[in-house]
């Protein structure tokens, strides 16, 4: 509107004659402008005709044209874009033609008309507000909608950061809270970030805490578990030396006979074990029928069955397969079986069960024992962890239920030891089926 009330005062500059101001020129063109009819799509605005109107005062402020047909000779000396614009000032005001409608206001622009240097006039622009308010509208439209991509994209931009964040840190956690509960989970990938980096960091720390503190504990235990035997072996040389009956004679060979073996057997166990724990995946694999591996610990049991009368049966199917390593899994069978046995009564049985079931196959091994106090049952499969034999026999070292664990690890699979409802105990081997 500045513009173009500048634009045209110079247009009426152009008029003058003698210092005078001339209006009739104006009054035609300002007809011939409304009179005009257009089609102007203006964004999704649809304009037809002129909105603008404009008036003139003279050096004094008095009118003397008004496109809207107000009478010549009004003062209008003091409002704002009269007054101002007489000074050389930028003059502008807003004011309502029915004071209680903001609807009807206008905007008012003058500029000064010069002669010569000397300021002779003024022309005002005038245009009503409700004729640029479409454009406001539509201004403050684009403008929300601006606003509120921009929020939406915003928060997109904050859950996709918290998302890239966040997930990483609670895998993370997951995996830390896992380590604590004793579990031995695979390093999560966190990719090369701020945050792989560190679960990096945290996992060869973990390593090496976790090596030294599984050296210190082998060697606790491995001395703890090796005085009985060595102290037995001890005692009966000592009593050897010096020259005893030949029944006692033999009593004492047969016990570091038989103390050696159990020394011999305790290391070797100790060893297979901590080859296992140390493995994190099967170097080879291959379809294993668990019917034949569950035969095959049968025979490797059978002489210790005999011994103590323990009758062992077997329910299995023909063929079940799975994939894994063959010998680990007949060690893991063998150890389960050999539990079994060490807890029945003498005369009692052991019951084997090779069961299929969808992608699982299921070796229950089902002793006639005294079953798992509530105080063990968590901690049946620790390594080291040994309950005494119903029998007042010797507890074992508490390795084997620690094999068979660790053997169901590496197979994707578990380990399982609870009571059974009617009596006695049951060791239970799963593993994803395979062929």
């Amino acid at each position: 509107m500045n513009d173009a009330a500048h634009l045209l005062a110079a247009r009426v500059e152009g008029d003058l004659q003698g210092g005078q101001l001339r209006t009739a020129p104006t009054a035609q063109s300002m007809q011939r402008a409304n009179d005009r009819r257009f089609q102007a799509q203006i964004f999704r605005v649809l304009k037809t005709h002129t909105s603008m109107s404009l008036y003139i005062t003279d050096q004094n402020g008095l009118l003397l044209f008004d496109a809207n047909g107000a009478s010549p000779g009004s003062d209008y000396s003091q409002w704002r874009d009269v007054a101002r614009s007489l000074r050389g000032e930028y003059g502008a005001r807003s004011t309502r033609a029915v004071s209680d409608d903001p609807a009807s206001s206008t905007l008012v622009v003058g500029a000064p008309i010069y002669d010569r240097g000397r300021i002779v006039g003024v022309l005002s622009v005038t245009k009503p507000v409700d004729s640029i308010t479409p454009f406001m509208e539509l201004a403050r439209s684009r403008l929300l909608s601006g606003v509120l991509l921009s929020g939406i994209g915003a928060l997109l931009l904050a859950f996709l950061s918290f998302w890239s964040i966040g997930r990483p840190l609670r895998r993370f956690e997951e995996y830390v809270k896992a380590l604590r509960r004793g579990e031995r989970p695979p390093t999560p990938s966190f990719g090369r970030g701020e945050i792989g980096a560190m679960a990096h960091t945290f996992e060869e720390l973990r390593r090496e805490l976790e090596g030294r503190r599984y050296i210190e504990e082998y060697v606790q235990h491995l001395t703890h578990e090796l005085k009985s035997p060595l102290s037995a072996i001890r005692a009966s040389a000592e009593i050897l030396k010096e020259n005893p009956p030949p029944a006692e004679r033999e009593r004492f060979l047969a016990a570091i006979e038989r103390e050696s073996a159990r020394a011999h057997s305790l290391a070797e166990r100790l060893l297979e074990l901590a080859s296992l724990e140390g493995r994190v995946e099967l170097n080879a694999t291959g379809p294993v029928d668990l019917t034949l591996a569950v035969q095959a610990a049968m025979q490797e049991c059978g002489v210790e069955a005999e011994r103590r009368q323990i009758n062992l049966q077997l329910e299995a199917p023909r063929l079940a397969f799975v994939n894994g390593d063959a010998f680990l899994l007949q060690r893991a069978l063998a150890n389960l079986l050999h539990n079994a046995i060490e807890f029945s009564p003498e005369g009692g049985a052991v019951l084997l069960r090779v069961l299929r079931g969808g992608a699982t196959v299921r070796v229950e091994v089902r002793d006639q024992g005294p079953g798992i106090p509530d105080y063990a049952a968590p901690r049946v499969f620790e390594r080291f962890f040994s309950l005494p034999r119903p029998d007042g026999r010797q507890k074992g070292a508490g390795i084997g239920l620690s094999l068979v664990r660790e053997a169901a690890r590496l197979h994707g699979g578990e380990a399982l030891l609870y009571n059974h409802p009617a009596g006695g105990a049951v060791a239970e081997l799963r593993l994803p089926a395979g062929g």
